[in-house]
């Protein structure tokens, strides 16, 4: 999640983990007031869920070593919505 104005979205921070965590998987919140890759090397992860500016995760994450997926394109990977869903229903709606 950002620190920034305007993109502290910890609400949705805390649904994201909650839903990861009831898949059985681990999460964590990162905080930052900006959203760059070498913000988040070393961390040992398997992806990461951007809730900060929706942008980040269509531009240039080519730049991080780790996929950063939306919170609808979480709740696909968890298989709680599927692709067609995430279409229909809009790529940045709220999902979670």
């Amino acid at each position: 999640m950002s620190t920034k104005k305007g993109q502290q979205n910890l609400n949705k921070a805390l649904e994201a983990k909650k839903l990861i965590e009831s898949s059985g998987k681990k999460a964590i919140i990162l905080a930052s007031d900006l959203i760059m890759p070498a913000y988040f090397l070393g961390i040992n992860v398997g992806a990461f869920v951007n809730t900060a500016c929706p942008r980040i995760s269509l531009e240039g994450t080519s730049r991080f070593r780790k996929p950063v997926l939306t919170p609808s394109e979480t709740l696909v990977a968890l298989g709680e919505m599927d692709w067609e869903d995430l279409c229909r229903k809009g790529w940045f709606e709220d999902a979670t």
